[in-house]
């Protein structure tokens, strides 16, 4: 059993997937899979506009659990001219807990050399994630110019008051300059706004509206809710719980209220509560695959993993756009079951999509 534990975590985690010997008595078994090896090229990621109408239009590679991104962000409407930004990832889930002192603690920097050459130090921010730390910086197109001009390595290396915060990874540059053009014909062919769009509000802002208009009616349903999500964003659970709460009393047929209330007792590690919230949001909206992938990570916090697998099969069906996701929520959720043959092959749909980068397998 130990023999298979090692051969499993290392498949999976090298994602080598070559074979494995098992020594059973004097017979060698050899189990093989299909060999497909990291080339630590630069991959073109499909545009992004699901999580707020901004468009993405991005480019990454991988090596060793890092995931480094040179991107072109364009805000939703006309609110904001394109950019571009560049984003390092630690996909390391037991450094998420250093992710709230890291915000604390201020800004970060990054050094980043192109061929042994530094080329610039960028002002950044970390942002925590769910299993790993992103480290965010906007760059110039004269600074995307140097990247894509490298002949060798590129290597970032994040800071935080002149401190190191990881170990040196050096990136390959193999197709950088192929997968760089739709990012940089996002940036360049953009047409410049029109028409000028407010700020986007503070959390406190919006807290402080809304406190304002529940002042004046205190049966305004959105209210609640617009105050429970910034609420969420400041990381004030409780606070959200109590609007989110009052949100559905006054409008039991809302759905993002018991999807953010979920989120807040998910972040408190209220499991059986945020299941229970997410499976009244699917009674309500029962085609929405996101929902069912968000109770399917639940359940996988709580070792439930037929039921997780439950779930990520129903996304797969109800959104194939979720592909990438249910199906490394699968793979995952297999792996930890045990069920190590069934991971792999799940892991191994999902780097041969051809239109998908390496780099999805590291966000989750």
């Amino acid at each position: 059993m130990r023999r298979k534990l090692i051969c499993a975590i290392g498949v999976v985690a090298s994602l080598g997937l070559s074979a494995c010997d098992e020594k059973q008595g004097s017979t060698v078994v050899k189990t093989e899979y299909k060999t497909v090896f990291w080339d630590e090229t630069w991959n073109e990621n499909p545009k992004d506009s699901l999580l707020d109408g901004a468009t993405r239009v991005e480019t990454s590679t991988y090596r060793s659990g890092r995931v480094l991104t040179i991107r072109c962000f364009n805000g939703p409407g006309d609110q904001s001219k394109p950019a571009y930004d560049f984003r390092y990832v630690i996909n390391a889930p037991l450094l998420v807990r250093l992710g709230a002192d890291l915000e604390k603690a201020g800004p970060v920097d990054f050094v980043v050399s192109v061929d042994g050459s530094t080329i610039g130090v960028l002002e950044g921010r970390a942002v925590t994630h769910s299993d790993s730390i992103s480290f965010l910086a906007p760059v110039s197109p004269d600074f995307v110019a140097k990247l894509v001009a490298a002949k060798k390595t590129i290597i970032a290396m994040p800071r935080q008051k002149g401190e190191k915060l990881d170990t040196v990874v050096e990136f390959g540059v193999a197709k950088l300059s192929e997968h760089i053009k739709p990012v940089q014909a996002a940036c360049v062919s953009a047409v410049a706004p029109v028409k000028t769009q407010p700020p986007r509000k503070s959390p406190e802002e919006i807290i402080a509206d809304s406190t304002k208009l529940i002042a004046t009616d205190a049966n305004n349903a959105k209210a609640y809710l617009d105050r429970a999500n910034a609420y969420i964003t400041k990381k004030q659970y409780a606070e959200a719980v109590a609007d989110f709460t009052k949100s559905i009393g006054l409008k039991e047929d809302n759905d993002q209220a018991y999807i953010g209330r979920a989120s807040a007792y998910a972040e408190q590690d209220e499991l059986d509560k945020a299941v229970t919230d997410y499976s009244k949001a699917i009674d309500l909206a029962p085609k929405s695959g996101t929902v069912l992938i968000d109770r399917a990570d639940i359940y996988k916090r709580m070792f439930a993993y037929d039921k997780a697998i439950a779930d990520y099969t129903k996304a797969a069906e109800v959104d194939p756009t979720q592909a990438n996701h249910t199906q490394m929520g699968l793979g995952l959720a297999r792996f930890y079951k045990g069920d190590f043959k069934s991971a792999a092959d799940d892991l191994l749909r999902v780097i041969e999509r051809k239109d998908e980068p390496y780099a999805m397998l590291f966000r989750y």
